[in-house]
């Protein structure tokens, strides 16, 4: 489904500590795959 297609689309909300927590769970994934990709 495209994001346009949304019933909310464009007027969004979200909950802040729930995308906090995701986004710090992506920053720390993308430092390790930074990381691992460094070594090769």
């Amino acid at each position: 489904m495209y994001i346009w297609k949304q019933k909310e689309w464009p007027h969004f909300h979200w909950v802040v500590t729930r995308i906090g927590a995701l986004l710090a769970e992506v920053r720390h994934r993308q430092g390790r795959l930074l990381g691992m990709a460094e070594m090769l």
